[in-house]
């Protein structure tokens, strides 16, 4: 089974200005990158970066491979650099986040800092990185928090305006069977809204004051096909699982059925995903056939996800079939 998180990152300038970053961007099903040095490791700007309202002047950026987690901030706050000695980058993350993201086993009491912020997940850890003495804070709730061990590596590059870090994936540890992690985060001072959603997922309060968060969040899948702007992210909960066959040496693995919030029950475009055609030879597929789901790709489905729906008093069915060239067993 995958893992699951919520993730809360946020920027504190020790002037007394906050600005709140929202986003992350997935490789995809076979996706992966190296794992290299953090000073080597470069973002795709195309599918990792998160632009705000300040547009060009300010960047968010999150990844992952096999063994990381990778964020990221980059350009001008209005303070100047993100790498000046006057910044304290903050993520909280959520390692069993509920369809009710306050309802998991953390807390919602984020660490006072400047600000002692109510934060909008569930957070059962807390990392921290002070641009002025690149000094790092691994901390974990269990009826209050304490210092814990978590594996960083981060890299200041001040001639790029670049922060980044990477965190190993075996700790923090994650629990559930749920795949995804929601973001969310709220801005004091300046306007670095996410510019692509009208749901705001952090307010801008110019006079300053405490952190207090929406009730709104991005929400991803580890291994989802989608583009990191796209709307079924928003305010999303979703569950998938995994089907796969294999016989002999070929095999196929990455087939999904499940249930989301932004999901109907017809044809989502973009979120049930088409099979690619067979090969001539040598080849076992899994579908899930829609003959009135017709796309140039054709009628059989490698993803298909539903509208969520509790099954405790009902059930849901997901027709499959899987077709091979093989005379070995499956």
């Amino acid at each position: 089974m995958r893992r699951i998180f919520n993730v809360l990152i946020f920027s504190l300038l020790l002037s007394g200005i906050v600005f709140a970053q929202n986003g992350a961007f997935s490789k995809g099903n076979n996706g992966s990158i190296e794992s290299i040095p953090i000073a080597q490791f470069n973002f795709d700007n195309n599918t990792e970066r998160m632009e705000t309202t300040s547009g060009s002047d300010l960047y968010a950026y999150f990844t992952f491979d096999d063994e990381y987690f990778y964020f990221g901030f980059s350009g001008n706050t209005p303070s100047g650099p993100v790498t000046d000695n006057d910044r304290v980058y903050h993520i909280y993350i959520d390692t069993d986040p509920k369809e009710n993201p306050t309802q998991g086993t953390g807390t919602t009491d984020g660490e006072a800092w400047r600000y002692d912020p109510s934060i909008s997940i569930t957070a059962n850890y807390h990392y921290a990185f002070k641009t002025f003495d690149n000094s790092e804070y691994r901390r974990a709730y269990s009826d209050g928090w304490t210092n814990t061990e978590i594996t960083t590596e981060n890299y200041k590059d001040t001639d790029n305006s670049l922060w980044k870090m990477k965190m190993e994936r075996a700790r923090p540890r994650f629990t559930g069977t749920n795949p995804f992690y929601r973001l969310c985060g709220r801005g004091l001072g300046c306007r670095q809204y996410m510019r692509r959603s009208s749901l705001k997922p952090f307010t801008n309060t110019s006079g300053g004051g405490g952190l207090t968060f929406n009730s709104h969040w991005k929400n991803y899948y580890l291994l989802s096909d989608l583009t990191h702007n796209h709307t079924f992210h928003n305010d999303n909960y979703e569950w998938i699982v995994r089907l796969g066959a294999a016989t002999g040496s070929i095999s196929d693995q990455n087939i999904y059925a499940g249930m989301a919030v932004n999901a109907t029950n017809g044809f989502d475009s973009t979120i049930d995903l088409p099979q690619a055609p067979l090969p001539p030879s040598s080849y076992v597929q899994v579908y899930f056939p829609h003959t009135d789901w017709s796309t140039v790709l054709g009628p059989n489905f490698k993803r298909d996800i539903k509208d969520l729906i509790s099954l405790n008093e009902t059930t849901s069915l997901w027709n499959f079939k899987v077709n091979t060239d093989q005379t070995t067993q499956i």
